[in-house]
């Protein structure tokens, strides 16, 4: 019996709503299941040579600790352009030495935020008055945040641990951060050492995380016994060169970590390796290394720590030239370079300065004129 064209009008109707909201109701769905890791705590520590730079993101919020030396500068800008940020909740100097603070220029160039966090004291290096010639351009300033500060970043929370005081020694003078999402936490050190240290177990506050970013690159001057005791750590992280000067990690620093059986990662080892912070606990992008084997002893030219020009000897790329900068392609050139020819005169900045200056910019030599 065939049915009459009312009926199978009605039946459409009827398959159309069915369908309409069966696909409604599946939409959530899949779009949910496509965030990655909502409400937990991502943690990026990159690779940047012989520095420190820290990415981390919580539900769309991102904050940078550090930006890592002049030699890696234009990859820490590169690997957020890669997350996708377009703009951060934080950048956040440590301290204002050379190895932590060259790649923020570029991020502050690049990357419009929120809030500048810095410790209260002035650098004396060229590379310091960039950030800060850079941040005034920005219409933005430093924010020197006192300890017991906290900060949202998303489902995470910053809280700010030290410096309790301002000491002779920049290291010393680090912002100290416990980010803490899910139960879990990370502590960011800078480059404190034992004064901080000290100064900060002295203060009650409480240390314990399950990450520990290992202060001062692993030197022997930072990460002792009683710090240990207090953080209580399940994982270790070191950021360091592969071939560095300092002798970083030091054999001291690496000893106490092994005797506690620590999960160790190393950037000079591994590269950049990712913590994540869940409901699940803390996963990892990759094993941890199991190398705990140092570079020795600090030698007395590791004592010297980077903080700008730290020798009498001129390094390349520290004297002052003009370049022209591609905006859009974030090269930079000789002025007389050919690509200059070509250049849209929209996208060229003439800049006086040096050449790390330009890199920690965020901007890359010409494959051209090699500037």
């Amino acid at each position: 019996m065939k049915m009459k064209w009312y009926e199978r009008t009605w039946a459409m109707w009827i398959f159309a709503i069915v369908f309409g909201i069966l696909t409604f109701f599946s939409i959530p769905q899949t779009t949910v299941s496509a965030q990655e890791n909502p409400g937990a705590l991502t943690v990026h520590f990159l690779d940047v040579g012989q520095g420190v730079s820290v990415l981390l993101e919580s539900d769309g919020h991102y904050a940078i600790y550090d930006g890592g030396g002049p030699e890696r500068s234009s990859y820490v800008v590169s690997y957020l352009k890669e997350q996708g940020i377009e703009s951060l909740d934080y950048i956040i100097a440590s301290h204002y030495d050379l190895d932590h603070i060259s790649g923020l220029v570029g991020v502050v160039n690049v990357f419009p935020a929120n809030t500048i966090l810095g410790p209260n004291y002035v650098g004396d290096t060229d590379i310091y008055a960039s950030l800060i010639n850079k941040i005034n351009e920005k219409g933005e300033s430093i924010v020197s945040p006192s300890v017991g500060d906290t900060y949202t970043l998303g489902s995470a929370t910053l809280e700010i641990l030290a410096p309790l005081e301002l000491y002779a020694d920049p290291n010393e003078c680090s912002i100290v951060i416990k980010a803490s999402c899910n139960g879990s936490s990370v502590l960011l050190t800078g480059d404190a050492s034992n004064q901080s240290e000290n100064t900060m177990m002295s203060s009650g506050a409480d240390l314990s995380s399950d990450i520990l970013m290992v202060g001062h690159h692993g030197s022997a001057a930072a990460t002792s016994e009683e710090f240990l005791n207090s953080v209580n750590p399940q994982y270790a992280v070191i950021s360091c060169g592969s071939d560095n000067k300092f002798r970083h990690p030091a054999q001291d620093t690496m000893t106490r970590l092994q005797n506690r059986n620590l999960n160790l990662f190393r950037t000079d080892l591994q590269g950049t390796v990712t913590a994540t912070l869940d409901g699940n606990g803390i996963s990892w992008s990759a094993e941890p290394s199991g190398d705990y084997s140092g570079r020795d002893v600090d030698t007395p030219a590791a004592s010297e720590e980077i903080q700008g020009q730290t020798t009498d000897t001129q390094v390349p790329g520290d004297s002052d030239i003009t370049y022209v900068l591609n905006t859009n392609t974030l090269k930079f050139h000789y002025p007389d370079c050919n690509s200059v020819e070509k250049m849209a005169s929209e996208n060229r900045s003439d800049f006086t300065g040096t050449r790390d200056e330009a890199i920690a910019m965020g901007y890359d030599p010409c494959g051209n004129c090699h500037p």
